[in-house]
């Protein structure tokens, strides 16, 4: 009986605590428990809202997590981390006209996190926007001068913009060192690229 009333004290953050344990351990079912929880009691905890999308995106309950997204961000349209997930998940769910106006306004915001202006860049390539993808890329590349992903994915933009030797040069680059790309595919396809440049 002494403990009954606990569950009424519990502070936000442990709440939220719970939940990223539960799903560090692979506890989805306690995770997602946890983080309704919270945001039943609080539901403009933007924190919670993230935490929940993230693991509603894992499990592929992709609706859940738009609409959920969508109400939290009519309350907070200037948050960052809900509008970066939103433009994520448009962009996995191949719907770059909803995506690309929250990357904007998120560049906008943020010109110098390199995680935006790379999604924003990636989403300009997929729709064929590659005179506005380069100059991000540029820009990262400056910074980053040798990942080779980002290298393939600038040169991709050459190819495109019909700016092949440019793109020979980047991708050179890029695949002298086959061990810097995330996987094996990685590297395949910048090895296709470069094929495609010298040709």
């Amino acid at each position: 009986a002494v403990f009954a009333g606990w569950r009424h004290v519990i502070a936000p953050d442990d709440i939220l605590l719970t939940g990223e344990l539960a799903q560090a351990t692979g506890d989805a079912t306690a995770a997602e428990a946890a983080y309704r929880r919270l945001l039943a009691a609080d539901p403009d905890n933007t924190q919670a809202t993230a935490a929940l999308v993230h693991l509603l995106v894992q499990q592929k309950k992709l609706d859940q997590a738009e609409s959920l997204l969508t109400a939290s961000l009519q309350k907070h349209p200037d948050d960052p981390i809900l509008s970066a997930q939103l433009a994520s998940l448009y962009e996995a769910q191949n719907k770059p006209a909803q995506a690309l106006p929250l990357l904007e306004k998120l560049h906008t915001a943020n010109p110098r996190d390199a995680s935006i202006t790379r999604l924003l860049a990636r989403l300009y390539s997929r729709n064929n926007q590659y005179d506005k993808a380069l100059p991000l890329y540029e820009s990262l590349s400056a910074v980053s001068p040798n990942d080779p992903t980002l290298l393939d994915d600038e040169a991709d933009c050459l190819i495109r913009l019909r700016r092949p030797a440019e793109a020979q040069t980047l991708l050179e680059r890029a695949l002298r060192n086959p061990k810097a790309f995330p996987n094996p595919d990685a590297y395949g396809i910048a090895a296709s690229h470069l094929a495609f440049a010298a040709s």
